[in-house]
Parts: C-alpha cells; structure tokens; sequence
C-alpha cells in the first residue's frame, strides 16, 4: 500500500504559486518523508527549480475561476483539484495546498487512521479577526480542503464522482433558492455522509 502527496500549482498572472511549492516539498521532504506529486502546467513546470525526485503530471488546466483578494477578484487556478482521484497515484493520499506548509508529522498519524476520507472544518485566524473562516459562504457545514486525506475505494469514487457533478453543474448550485435546489444540495450532503466523508478538526496548542 503506498501513501504520499499531491499538489496542484499554477502560476497566474498575479502570483508565482511554483516558489511556494518550492518550499512546501522542503517541508514535506524534512517532516513527512512521503513521495510527491505535483499536477502543473507546462508553463509552470518550466519555471521550478530542480528539486531530485518529484513526480510531475502535465495538464492544461481551465483559467476561468477567479477569488477575492483584498478588494478585488484575481485569477486563481484550482479546478482541476475535482480530479485529484484520478491524478493520484497512491493507495493513500495526503492532498495539500502548494501553499500549505507542514512543521510536523502529525499528516502521519491521520494517514494512519481507518477513515476514508478526511477534512478539516475549523481554521484559525491568526489576527484574532476571522476573516477567513467563511461562515456565510455557504447555507451547508463548510468544510476546508486545503489538507484532505483520502483512501482509494468505492466510497471515495462516488464522492469525487460528485464533486465533479457540482462543478459541472456550478450554476445549478451555486444559488439554492429554489426548493428542488435546496433538496438537490441536500441530497448531495446526504449521499456524503453515507459514504463515511469524516472530518477532523485541528487542535491548536
């Protein structure tokens, strides 16, 4: 059974996600120890540094999605991250933000667990103000996928199954004011959870 990290990065026209992936297979590499993958563009993997043994998936990814950054929308390139079932090529896997970066093994222990799938649902605000933590963003328990952890089974395929279906389907869901959205949403949130979706939360010492 093999476990290890993928990464999605894509540089924008704003932002160099490459050099904070730079430092986040450092950090994998020093606390984890795990194998590493990282789905990028060609555009973007011409510009990382050579970093020894990286397993690098090539895909031309959709530059459509755009997110909030003080004050205004820049362009933000994460779509493809719904097909991280199918990217991955461990038993296990550790999923990560190319930004996310790991000062601990406790990644380890939760790949160690017997959930199939698991999330974080709580963030902490460093300022004390909590402008991150979403709570109107959606009328569903939100949950982070900056860390997921998931197995490969049939439980984890319908739930990547149906991440695609939503993103497919974006319009669709985006706005549930109708009541055969409200219901189709949560159906979805229904079917989730009989899959075993678990959620784990971070305990801040």
């Amino acid at each position: 059974m093999t476990t290890g990290v993928l990464m999605y990065c894509f540089d924008t026209p704003k932002f160099n996600y490459h050099k904070l992936a730079e430092r986040c297979v450092s950090q994998i590499r020093r606390y984890l120890k795990l194998e590493i993958t990282i789905v990028t563009n060609l555009e973007t993997f011409k510009k990382f540094k050579p970093m020894g043994m990286i397993n690098y998936k090539l895909v031309e990814n959709k530059t459509t999605n755009t997110r909030p950054y003080r004050g205004r929308n820049v362009p933000w390139y994460n779509k493809e991250r719904a097909l991280a079932y199918e990217h991955s090529p461990y038993d296990t896997t550790i999923l990560l933000d190319c930004d996310y970066f790991v000062f601990s093994s406790t990644l380890l222990e939760l790949a160690n667990t017997q959930f199939d799938m698991m999330l974080h649902d709580r963030v902490h605000d460093l300022t004390g103000e909590d402008t991150i933590e979403g709570r109107y963003e959606s009328t569903l328990p939100l949950v982070w996928a900056t860390v997921t952890l998931f197995r490969k089974n049939k439980n984890t395929e319908a739930i990547f199954a149906m991440i695609k279906h939503v993103q497919e389907n974006y319009p669709h869901y985006r706005n549930p004011i109708l009541p055969l959205r409200l219901h189709s949403i949560n159906l979805i949130w229904e079917l989730l959870y009989q899959h075993r979706w678990q959620c784990w939360q971070i305990k801040w010492t």
